[in-house]
């Protein structure tokens, strides 16, 4: 589920050199994310029609809004999740199935078996070495 926060943008310049930086924003009044692709300026309808547009033709940039990146806790809030736990010692990981972050403990990440103090998202690639294919 993508989660949004204002842009909080102050000119078009503003809004210029942040897409040309790589952000991209969403206006819920068009259902429309504009964006930079590298050549144009693009504003992508929810309904699959992408458009060029000029920056600056576009009035309601103080309604803009902007992604919010997408956490661990947000993914094993959403279900458990394989991942590399650890304590202290980065080097000494295990992969485990997170089931809960806790917010008010020293090691929020909990196992079936234990609870960790640090956690990170295992990459399909790690997954597939380890189950050796």
């Amino acid at each position: 589920m993508k989660k949004y926060k204002p842009a909080n943008l102050q000119s078009v310049k503003e809004f210029i050199q942040r897409m040309l930086d790589g952000e991209e924003f969403y206006c819920e009044h068009n259902d429309y994310t504009y964006y930079f692709n590298g050549f144009d300026f693009v504003a992508f309808s929810g309904y699959c029609r992408a458009d060029k547009f000029t920056p600056a033709n576009v009035a309601d940039i103080h309604t803009f809004q902007t992604l919010v990146p997408y956490t661990i806790q947000d993914a094993i809030a959403e279900k458990p999740r394989l991942c590399w736990v650890w304590d202290n010692d980065r080097n000494i990981r295990q992969l485990f199935i997170v089931h809960s972050y806790l917010n008010d403990n020293g090691y929020p990440f909990r196992t079936e078996y234990s609870f960790f103090k640090h956690a990170e998202l295992a990459t399909l690639e790690e997954i597939k070495q380890y189950l050796g294919d």
